[in-house]
């Protein structure tokens, strides 16, 4: 059985991120990371899911 397109768009983006992520390296990582988020949230018209997901990611963090 196949994916969904929805996964394979996931797995796709995942993969950008991943490569994105060892060629900037690790001490740029969290730069890069907010840059790429404030791009998201600038684009994004409704910001209440930005800060849900910024809430699920600080618990996942602090865990």
């Amino acid at each position: 059985m196949s994916d969904s397109p929805a996964v394979e768009s996931l797995d796709r983006i995942y993969g950008v991120l991943a490569e994105a992520l060892g060629r900037v390296g690790e001490d740029r990582a969290a730069l890069f990371l907010a840059t790429v988020l404030l791009d998201l949230i600038a684009s994004s018209a409704d910001h209440e899911p930005v800060a849900a997901a910024i809430a699920r990611g600080e618990r996942l963090a602090a865990v």
